[in-house]
């Protein structure tokens, strides 16, 4: 809700003698004076809640909202509800179930998931479209939730069906396609009115019978959708009745025909202009008058179920007694809503109990009445002494210069709050008494809190927030600011007052403006975004045992956009712990560049990252827009094409089916592996496979217990696409996380079928799940030196860690080899292709066999890996390389490229070295990746010079090796040496 703030300007008396002047100098007050006042006040305001109740209406009230001329009489008079029980309206009938059992403040999680969602929910089943200009920027945040419009309001109604092959909308899902109405009413919904993943289908059909039930208008375009289907040609209209003066006010349920009738045959449009009519097929959209019964029934079908008549012209009032002439006898529109506007004892009431959707069409009613007051207002123009404004020099003092820009202007009275004349009769007034009395001695503003005792008391329903009910922070900050005004004006603290003047507004917190994340670019600083932290995870190598390199996080905006941020190590501390998963955060001064090339976890080419200077403010309220998942679906078929494809990261979703009991694998044990087994809707099988602290921290109790093996909806992000013995899986990273059955729509098919699956769950027993991790050994660090001195039987399991820079590759050594997809070793060509000798398997994955001279300075040696830690030393897998040598001949640009590329590495001693004068350390893993170096470190070299290949010689030589390229023919090549001098 807006704060009311009202500014008072008083000016002070001069009673005062030269003692109390001395006390009030230039509004500064001496402090002993102050702690007097502070004495003279023994408790603070208090209203208590609101305990009284009107004697004709049953309306709550406070016992300072009375009226001032009962304050005499025994009885406690207040008449802003019914007027002193002139307004006499039928009370609300109880509401149907579900919706009974759903608007509850205080509901379980099902029912507050209703109310936080209540006004897409809404949207569902609307029969007319609301145009207005929405005001979202309001709700940035700082403050509780505001429906707040610009300009006018009208509501719009379209054809029975659909035309152009649109999707049907808003009535038409009553008539169009109603096998799948649940789905086409879900999908209905605009990026404007919400995400669709809070929306439950259960709800909607649960609420979809409801109203067929109950509500007349639903039931009208039922029978329209049955003609429709036995008679395709037909041309009918369907005449929603509106009310006509003289017509007498319903009291009673009204039935299906006294509010819509349908209308066969030929029919004049003109016959029934009061009326809202709805042909079967037309493009335009009919507006409807606000002064039409069924104006807010037709928009908030939630909020009037039964199909109540709202305001109509000619209601009158109770009070039947002969009035003068010029007396009014029919209710005006403020005050019907201004009697819906009030709760009233063992009532339903859709105004003020349906939270946010409450607030929408209370917003929709104060607009309905600001019309009526403003066509008032231009229809009664000559009331208001118009020719004055036709005059010549009322044209200058304009501004106008020629002559064809005189004429006629509408113009809203002084009586018109908000309007230019009011504004420029209170300065005037203000400007008057500072004339007079000179300038004023207090000018104060006073604030509403929506925390005040009052307040918490006055909310009826439990679980309800004073967001929720607007209405009553304005009814206690209007008390508040009477007692306040008479404490200044009364003149027992400040003497006489001899002038005054206040005026209300309403104020808001600046909407500051948030850049959206597709309006981002390295261009652009000084923007701030507001986004929803949806993942949160550390990097530390590919080993996950490093030192943190830095922390990724996946940011969401309110329109669904998802961008990856990184928050360096250094910044590792103090920014990083300060963000966490799930919450709202306005994130300003950061940095825009274009995204890595590889593993990106977001479909985004741009991500964030943090500097510095970034700040990242909470939001506490944030508005229930932002997305809860984020994730871009692959089926299980395509996770084969994605195996070594490090562009991106892979989400899949499916039925979870098995879970593995983990177990140990790697050096000495040192690693926990789990394998997952999910199945998709046509009951193909993946595997999933996580590692470390994500293997021994999946578990499912949190969702269904030991005795439920029945399989769940799971849904993994952040996932590597592999192969293993020509079997592709999928392998978890860092980046990896899961949803145990998301609420999503690609779930709710999983959901139906589990229903009428008879699938079981395996799972590991507690003895099972029981896995113990070997400690690492520590590994010792060894120069190049040391290693070739050691005697190969004191090579430890572990192997040594060693830091080097690669010098130089070998040349008479072939980098590729073709492996066999199921047993991974080498297939020797043959006259068709490719063949293994074990398996006798035809498949082969070109896979590395890389060696090359690595230097640290102490001396130098041969290191050697094969595939996996070949891809992670060049960058790209080997199938990319190998392509490369189609049209170039040697080693690859992208191969040549490692020379100077520091490692640390964890080598051992390859079982060669036994037999052979010149040792080869084969390398274990890599632990850090210390990036290219501007030198190499000079050492004495032990290789002839034939046999290495430096950075500068690669572009200039080529190697004799077999290559997979142009049909597996072999390439013979000689490679041209360059004399030194």
């Amino acid at each position: 809700m807006e704060h009311a703030v009202s500014n008072i300007t008083r000016k002070r008396s001069a009673f005062a003698s030269s003692q109390q002047a001395s006390t009030l100098q230039c509004g500064h007050f001496d402090p002993k004076f102050v702690e007097a006042l502070k004495a003279s006040y023994h408790a603070r305001s208090y209203y208590g809640p609101p305990c009284y109740q009107c004697t004709h209406c049953s309306a709550l009230f406070w016992y300072n909202e009375r009226i001032g001329s009962s304050s005499g009489n025994r009885s406690i008079v207040y008449n802003n509800c019914c007027k002193g029980g002139k307004v006499r309206l039928p009370p609300y009938s109880p509401r149907p179930e579900p919706l009974l059992s759903l608007a509850r403040f205080d509901g379980d999680s099902i029912s507050k998931s209703f109310m936080q969602n209540i006004r897409q929910y809404n949207c569902l089943f609307a029969f007319t479209s609301m145009g207005a200009h929405i005001d979202r920027s309001v709700n940035d945040g700082h403050g509780p939730p505001i429906f707040k419009i610009c300009g006018q309001v009208h509501h719009r109604i379209g054809s029975l069906l659909p035309v152009n092959d649109q999707p049907p909308k808003f009535l038409q899902l009553y008539v169009y396609d109603t096998a799948h109405e649940v789905n086409n009413r879900i999908n209905s919904l605009s990026a404007a009115d919400g995400p669709t993943s809070s929306i439950r289908q259960d709800i909607v059909q649960e609420l979809l019978k409801m109203l067929d039930e109950h509500n007349p208008f639903a039931k009208k375009f039922r029978l329209a959708s049955e003609r429709l289907n036995e008679h395709t040609n037909e041309e009918f209209i369907i005449r929603i009745i509106g009310a006509r003066e003289g017509d007498p006010v319903q009291y009673n349920m009204p039935t299906t025909d006294d509010l819509a009738m349908l209308v066969i045959g030929d029919f004049s449009l003109d016959t029934f202009k009061r009326d809202i009519i709805i042909e079967t097929r037309n493009s335009e959209l009919r507006r409807i008058s606000s002064l039409h019964p069924a104006y807010m029934a037709l928009q908030y079908p939630l909020l009037f179920p039964y199909g109540e008549r709202g305001f109509q012209v000619g209601v009158a009032y109770s009070d039947t007694r002969v009035r003068g002439t010029n007396s009014r006898a029919h209710i005006t529109m403020q005050e019907y809503y201004c009697y819906q506007f009030h709760y009233k004892v063992g009532q339903p009431n859709p105004f003020l109990s349906y939270g946010t959707l409450s607030n929408q069409a209370k917003v929709d009613a104060r607009a309905c009445i600001d019309e009526n007051r403003l066509m008032y207002i231009l229809n009664n123009q000559d009331k208001l002494r118009m020719e004055n404004l036709q005059g010549i020099s009322d044209a200058v003092s304009r501004g106008c210069i020629n002559g064809d820009e005189m004429g006629k202007t509408i113009v809203l009275p002084a009586s018109h709050i908000g309007g230019r004349r009011y504004m420029i009769q209170n300065y005037h007034d203000s400007i008057a008494i500072c004339r007079v009395h000179g300038p004023p001695d207090f000018f104060v503003t006073f604030t509403c809190n929506a925390k005040w005792p009052e307040i918490i008391d006055g909310l009826q329903h439990s679980g309800q927030k004073s967001s929720d009910a607007p209405d009553i922070p304005v009814r206690v900050f209007h008390m508040k600011l009477e007692e306040l005004l008479q404490d200044i004006k009364g003149g027992n603290i400040f003497g006489p007052c001899k002038a005054g003047a206040n005026t209300f507004y309403y104020v808001q917190q600046l909407a500051m403006l948030f850049t959206p994340i597709t309006e981002l670019n390295p261009q652009k600083i000084n923007v701030v975004i507001r986004v929803r932290v949806i993942r949160k995870w550390e990097f530390r190598g590919a080993t996950n045992d490093g030192p943190l390199r830095h922390i990724n996080l996946i940011l969401a905006d309110e329109q669904g956009t998802a961008i990856h941020a990184e928050i360096p190590a250094a910044l590792a501390i103090e920014k990083g712990s300060l963000i966490q998963i799930d919450k709202v955060y306005e994130i300003r001064h950061f940095r825009v560049m274009p995204s890595r090339g590889y593993f990106k976890p977001v479909h985004n080419n741009l991500m964030i990252q943090f500097t510095l200077y970034t700040q990242a403010k909470v939001v506490n309220d944030p508005p229930h827009i932002f997305p809860i998942y984020i994730y871009n679906l692959t089926s299980f078929e395509k996770v084969e094409e994605n195996v070594d494809n490090r562009n991106y990261l892979i989400d899949v979703i499916g039925m979870l089916t098995q879970i593995s009991a983990p177990h140990v694998v790697g050096y000495n044990n040192s690693s926990i592996v789990r394998d997952i087994f999910i199945k998709d809707i046509s009951d193909a099988s993946l595997k999933i496979t996580l590692w470390g602290d994500q293997a021994s921290g999946f578990s499912i109790n949190n969702v269904c217990n030991e005795s439920n093996n029945k399989p769940i909806v799971i849904m993994f992000v952040g996932c590597l696409a592999k192969q293993f013995k020509g079997q592709s899986y999928l392998s978890g990273t860092t980046a990896t996380t899961w949803y145990f059955n998301p609420n999503i729509p690609e779930a709710q098919e999983y959901y139906i079928k589990l229903q009428s699956s008879d699938l079981q769950l395996i799972r590991p027993t507690i003895a099972e799940e029981k896995c113990e991790v070997s400690q690492k050994p520590n590994i010792e660090d060894k120069t190049i030196q040391e290693l070739l001195e050691m005697d190969p039987d004191m090579f430890p399991p572990q192997g040594f860690k060693c830091t080097a820079t690669i010098s130089r590759l070998i040349q008479d050594n072939k980098w590729w080899f073709p492996a066999c997809t199921k047993c991974r070793k080498s297939s020797p060509q043959t006259s068709s292709g490719y063949r293994c000798t074990s398996c006798g398997c035809t498949d082969v994955k070109f896979s590395y066999k890389l060696s090359f001279v690595v230097t640290d300075g102490t001396s130098e040696a041969e290191f050697f890996c094969f595939d996996t830690i070949a891809k992670r030393i060049v960058g790209k897998p080997c199938d990319t390389l190998i392509t490369a040598t189609m049209t170039s001949q040697g080693f690859p640009p992208d191969l040549a490229a490692i020379v100077s590329l520091k490692f640390t590495f964890v080598v051992t001693l390859n079982m060669s070295a036994f037999s052979v004068t010149n040792r080869v350390f084969s390398i274990l893993y890599v632990l850090t990746n210390h990036g290219r170096q501007t030198s190499v470190p000079p050492t004495v070299l032990n290789y002839p010079q034939e046999q290495l290949l430096t950075q500068d010689d690669i572009f200039e030589s080529t190697a004799t090796q077999d290559s997979p390229a142009t049909s597996f023919a072999k390439l013979s090549t000689s490679a041209r040496q360059e004399n030194t001098v």
